[in-house]
């Protein structure tokens, strides 16, 4: 902690070069686009070192490598490595002692709080846990064929992708969080029914023209089992709005994921949340499911008063 509390100091990055330290030392840091600006980070280090000599001596009991202007090297293994300015301030520390630091409270004292976003999540946490469901959680990574090909979809090119992919299944962040949802059912395939998933979490979306990436809170059920229909996912999605104090309108949608006629777009004081219905079962195939499916996900951003965070 104490390591961290140094490296708070430090709120730019560059490259610098001979820094000085106080009466007349010097701190030498070869140009790298890890190095912290030394000025900031190094005066941390005057509130446990006496001088320029007992910093020159908490070094060498530290393993680094000293030259006539200060630091700017050490030695492991054999091999010389260049530094940045964070692993010397750790080393010293680690030197010195950390029980020999003094302690200082913070200038400022904040009392911290929940975030709205993560207090409207829990509040649909609870709900639907409370209704027998049980929480997933999947990753940001997906793909196209996860988001887009399995539920029938054209790509709209609003994904942000992965530049160097460590597999073909994870590169993009995913837009939605419904077809992780389905994924998920497909590989629980073999267990009992009924089965009631749900995950609340974030969906991230780059609209064509817009630079940065926006998150927005998304919540995702699904019911399998042999009876489920669109009567079962209405009913978890009034039960929602109940607990959230909203009221819910339906309207009919064609959706190529959902039976026609047994889906309905959902919104809230004119805003489009998202969907609610039975999936298909074209899709259901491709999920290797046998038994109906009920599914709905509704972007929660707007119950924040906003549209997303970039």
């Amino acid at each position: 902690m104490t390591t961290t509390d140094f490296a708070s100091l430090v709120d730019e990055y560059d490259d610098v070069l001979d820094q000085p330290i106080g009466n007349g030392a010097m701190v030498h840091a070869p140009p790298s686009g890890s190095s912290s600006t030394m000025a900031a980070v190094l005066a941390s280090v005057r509130g446990f070192v006496r001088d320029d000599e007992h910093l020159r001596r908490q070094a060498i009991k530290a393993g680094q490598r000293l030259g006539e202007r200060g630091f700017y090297r050490w030695e492991q293994g054999g091999k010389v490595i260049s530094g940045a300015s964070i692993d010397l301030i750790e080393d010293l520390a680690i030197a010195y002692g950390y029980d020999n630091i003094p302690r200082k409270l913070v200038p400022s004292m904040t009392v911290a709080s929940e975030r709205p976003e993560r207090i409207l999540a829990n509040q649909v946490r609870t709900t639907l846990t409370g209704l027998g469901f049980f929480e997933a959680m999947s990753l940001l990574l997906s793909n196209p064929e996860e988001q887009y090909e399995v539920l029938g979809l054209d790509d709209p090119g609003d994904a942000v992708r992965v530049a160097h992919p460590v597999s073909v299944e994870q590169t993009m962040l995913r837009t939605s969080l419904m077809p992780q949802l389905l994924t998920l059912f497909s590989l629980n395939r073999g267990q009992g029914l009924p089965q009631r998933l749900f995950e609340v979490d974030d969906a991230i979306l780059l609209p064509p023209g817009q630079e940065r990436p926006t998150e927005a809170l998304h919540v995702t059920a699904g019911l399998l089992d042999m009876t489920a229909g669109f009567a079962d996912i209405k009913a978890v999605a009034e039960a929602l709005a109940r607990e959230l104090r909203i009221e819910l309108t339906y309207a009919p949608v064609d959706h190529p994921a959902f039976i026609p006629g047994r889906v309905a777009s959902i919104s809230w004081d004119g805003t489009p949340l998202g969907l609610a219905g039975e999936i298909h079962p074209r899709v259901l195939e491709r999920c290797r499911l046998a038994q109906p499916l009920a599914v709905l996900e509704l972007d929660l951003q707007p119950m924040l008063g906003g549209k997303g965070r970039g």
